[in-house]
C-alpha cells in the first residue's frame, strides 16, 4: 500500500510540474495583445522645420583616456652607422723559417719565426713583440697582431 501511495504522490507532482512548464511556454510563445497609444496624445511633428546639421569634425586624439598611453606611433630612431675605420696595422716583418719537432714528444712543435730580422723560437700561444702565434704546421703559420690575423707561408 505504501508503494502505491508514493506512486500517486509522484504522479501528481509530475503532472503539476509539466503542466506549469507547458503553461509558461504557452505564455512566452503567444504574442501579447499590443495596445496602441491613443492618437490624441501624439503631437504633430513638422519634418520641414528641423535645423540644419552641423558638419562633423573629428578631433585628433593624442592619448588613450583609459590607459593614459599615447596613440601616436613611436618614431624609430635612425641608427647612424659608423664607418668602420680600417686601421691599417703596420705589421712587423714576419718570416716563417720552419718547424722543429721533439722526437720524444711528437705533438710538441716549436716554430722558428723571424720578427724584424730577429729569430725567435715560438710555441703555439706565445707572444713576442705583440705578435702571437695562434696555430701552425710544416708549411704555414697563423699569427695575430693587434687583433688582426694573418697567414704566413714558408718560403
Amino acid at each position: 500500500m505504501k508503494n502505491k501511495h508514493k506512486t500517486y504522490i509522484l504522479l501528481t507532482l509530475f503532472v503539476a510540474i509539466w503542466s506549469l512548464l507547458a503553461y509558461r511556454l504557452h505564455i512566452a510563445i503567444e504574442p501579447a495583445l499590443v495596445q496602441t497609444p491613443p492618437t490624441h496624445l501624439i503631437k504633430d511633428y513638422d519634418l520641414g522645420t528641423s535645423t540644419a546639421k552641423k558638419p562633423l569634425k573629428l578631433h585628433k586624439i593624442d592619448r588613450d583616456p583609459f590607459l593614459g598611453t599615447s596613440y601616436l606611433p613611436k618614431k624609430k630612431k635612425k641608427k647612424i652607422q659608423k664607418k668602420k675605420v680600417v686601421k691599417k696595422n703596420d705589421w712587423p716583418s714576419i718570416r716563417y723559417e720552419g718547424c722543429i719537432r721533439n722526437q720524444e714528444h711528437p705533438k710538441l712543435k716549436i716554430f722558428v719565426v723571424t720578427l724584424n730580422q730577429q729569430q725567435y723560437l715560438m710555441k703555439i700561444g706565445q707572444t713576442f713583440n705583440g705578435v702571437m702565434l695562434t696555430q701552425g704546421d710544416e708549411t704555414t703559420i697563423y699569427v695575430k697582431y693587434k687583433g688582426a690575423s694573418k697567414k704566413i707561408n714558408k718560403p
